[in-house]
């Protein structure tokens, strides 16, 4: 429970400490994505609901405000700031596999199609970008000061 988590936090801070929160989001919709373009066809012909709006970044990066929301809306906190940082993963095959692995939406996936999109994802890596890639992500970085009690 996210306000039980940010109460517990205002009670275990002292006044004017500070509150630091961050939240990876595993892409970045406004920069390239060669992986994402290159696996598209795969993820339309055996799970294309990964592909809705709903199951991917920009969900996520709705959910941004919210999050500000819930820290205002403690009480406990002065004003918050959020910071975007913009940044690159390079991985391997065998890493960009372990990492799509660990999605909620590919976790779901029925075993057969799940395993069939890592494979793919997997030799996309090794075949197909020589056998690294670089993926764009994106680190939000909330803070807010513990106003006095």
């Amino acid at each position: 429970d996210p306000v039980a988590g940010l109460m517990k936090c205002a009670r275990a801070l002292r006044d004017h400490g500070w509150l630091a929160m961050w939240w990876t989001i595993w892409n970045d919709p406004d920069r390239p994505d060669a992986l994402r373009d290159m696996l598209r066809p795969s993820m339309q012909a055996k799970a294309p609901h990964l592909l809705e709006e709903e199951a991917g970044p920009h969900a996520y990066l709705r959910d941004l405000d919210a999050r500000m929301a819930q820290i205002d809306g403690i009480g406990a906190y002065g004003p918050m700031s959020r910071e975007v940082l913009r940044w690159e993963g390079r991985h391997r095959p065998a890493e960009i596999r372990r990492i799509l692995a660990t999605f909620a939406a590919w976790i779901a996936l029925p075993e057969p199609v799940r395993a069939e999109l890592l494979d793919e994802a997997e030799r996309i890596v090794r075949e197909e970008l020589g056998g690294t890639v670089s993926r764009p992500y994106q680190t939000v970085l909330y803070r807010a000061q513990r106003l006095r009690r």
